[in-house]
């Protein structure tokens, strides 16, 4: 069975590159079309890009450009932050899952897991939009505010102030780009609403991020779940790049396989 090249795309970062190297995914710049042709010169085989969901025109123009090297492509864009996606390719490159199964795969982890991000100002946030009590508040001193990018209820909340929302319903993993950055009252507050006894530090996930949120000192947390993921078994193969599929169409090819058929000639 051929791995699939899951690529987060996602800022280069010597600590991003140095875990997809480890972790078996790699790590596309969304504004480097050097980047994805490299990846074209490296595989030959289905490609997975995962990006941020305001970087769907360039994550689709990269998988255009990697499907005219002729590599079967799936793109996806969620609103979880850069360290998410690097979290969410790692922990989908480790099963070694078939090409589609893998897809389904990231997708449900996509949609179970928590990203959000700290920072001390929401003056330049404007997704999600914060109100203008917080607008204001954010000139004065305080401990900040935790904004969640993907999960139940996106949104801002001031530190210590109201519920995250998060029902995992088990243990979770959470990790951290640079926890030793974020107030106690933060930290406890995420701890709280995730039941996780501690955050992880994971340096690859380290971004700036001044373009996302506004602020170079935010920091991303994120929050998976430990429970089994249940994947449907597959139920047919696609006609065009043969993957077996788990689902009603090939996120590669976007053909719905079809039923082999004898055929048959007309009576006289």
């Amino acid at each position: 069975m051929e791995q699939i090249v899951i690529a987060s795309v996602v800022p280069r970062t010597p600590a991003a590159d140095e875990l997809a190297a480890y972790g078996g995914f790699a790590v596309v710049d969304p504004r480097s079309l050097d980047d994805v042709m490299d990846l074209a010169d490296r595989t030959s085989g289905h490609v997975l890009l995962v990006g941020e969901r305001r970087h769907e025109v360039l994550v689709r123009r990269q998988a255009a450009a990697l499907a005219d090297r002729g590599n079967p492509v799936a793109w996806r864009t969620w609103p979880h932050g850069p360290g998410a996606l690097v979290v969410l390719a790692y922990q989908a490159a480790h099963p070694r899952l078939h090409a589609a199964t893998t897809v389904a795969y990231i997708d449900r982890l996509a949609a179970t897991s928590w990203s959000g991000v700290w920072t001390p100002s929401v003056a330049r946030l404007e997704d999600p939009a914060p109100s203008v009590g917080q607008h204001v508040r954010s000139w004065g001193p305080g401990a900040g505010f935790l904004v969640t990018l993907a999960g139940p209820r996106t949104g801002v909340l001031p530190v210590g102030d109201g519920d995250l929302g998060l029902t995992f319903g088990g243990a979770c993993n959470v990790v951290c780009g640079a926890p030793e950055r974020l107030p106690e009252r933060a930290r406890a507050q995420v701890l709280a609403a995730t039941g996780a006894h501690d955050l992880e530090p994971v340096p690859a996930m380290a971004f700036d991020l001044t373009e996302r949120v506004g602020s170079g000192k935010a920091v991303e947390i994120v929050a998976t779940s430990t429970a089994a993921v249940d994947l449907p078994s597959p139920r047919g193969t696609c006609v065009s790049c043969g993957e077996r599929l788990p689902s009603a169409f090939c996120p590669f090819c976007r053909t719905r396989p079809v039923a082999s058929t004898e055929p048959q000639g007309a009576t006289a």
